[in-house]
């Protein structure tokens, strides 16, 4: 099949490098344009859009995927499919019109939960045993359309958002050249979601960054893990004194339950190198 990735994120790259390897033609590659990064704000390309370039793939690069201009770029282009992962805008029902197969996308979390932009980081924050990928037809509703595979795994006792986001990223990759063999041969079974078991996964922000003491020792990691690595737990660590000798972010750590800790010792660091919660 005759495809169009539409992407900007590091978890679509996975990914864009399966389905260019499969059997299936990469006619074109979408992504946002290049931003101002580090401290030179020199220009850089998104993580697909270097790929792109790097793979000699034909790149498209807008702020407006439904401008009339790309939009008639791609149906000159006879694409049959587009794959869209993080790419972060939303597509026109005319955007969708250009291929025969609409849209499919790659949504980092076990659909209907964890509909919206950080499904993984509330995951994490929220203890879950299991994460995983779905892959679904794109359609008006944000990430609400039928699903047509999914895939899980555990997640681990110390594991970070963004270790967990390259496992569900690597995790993906496959499914997307099996949905499109799939479409292809007229037997993908589609299965619509249960909007009664929708849950919502909203933006992270720098306000979150956090963490409540006297809350127990698994809600205290999974909280710290799920804002890795932004915006990361912010701390300070102080002296007996009361003078502040460091501050810092918590970017890693593991629950250790068993025994209680009293008030006093909430927010304190322990004899045996634990923070008592």
């Amino acid at each position: 099949m005759r495809i169009v990735f539409l992407g900007a994120g590091a978890f679509g790259l996975p990914a864009l490098r399966a389905l260019a390897g499969s059997r299936h033609e990469i006619v074109q590659v979408v992504s946002q344009p290049d931003r101002p990064a580090g401290r030179g704000g020199k220009l850089t390309p998104t993580a697909v859009s270097a790929w792109a370039l790097d793979a000699g793939l034909g790149l498209t690069r807008t702020e407006n995927a439904n401008g009339a201009e790309v939009v008639g770029a791609l149906r000159e282009m006879k694409a049959e499919c587009l794959v869209v992962i993080a790419f972060g805008q939303k597509l026109s029902e005319e955007l969708l019109g250009v291929a025969k197969f609409g849209g499919i996308n790659l949504h980092s979390s076990l659909l209907p939960k964890y509909r919206g932009a950080a499904p993984i980081n509330w995951a994490v924050i929220n203890g879950d045993a299991e994460a995983g990928v779905t892959v679904i037809t794109v359609t008006s509703v944000m990430d609400g359309g039928e699903i047509l595979t999914r895939a899980s795994v555990p997640v681990g006792a110390s594991e970070t958002a963004g270790e967990l986001h390259d496992r569900l990223a690597d995790l993906g990759a496959p499914l997307l050249p099996e949905v499109l063999d799939g479409l292809e041969a007229g037997r993908v079974e589609r299965e619509a979601q249960d909007k009664l078991q929708a849950t919502r996964a909203p933006k992270l922000n720098r306000e979150m960054a956090w963490v409540d003491w006297s809350k127990g020792a698994r809600e205290v990691s999974a909280r710290i893990r799920g804002l890795s690595p932004w915006p990361g737990v912010q701390v300070e660590l102080i002296d007996a004194s009361g003078k502040v000798r460091t501050r810092g972010t918590l970017v890693k750590c593991v629950a250790r339950v068993g025994g209680s800790h009293e008030t006093e010792t909430w927010g304190k660091v322990l004899g045996d190198r634990t923070v008592g919660c």
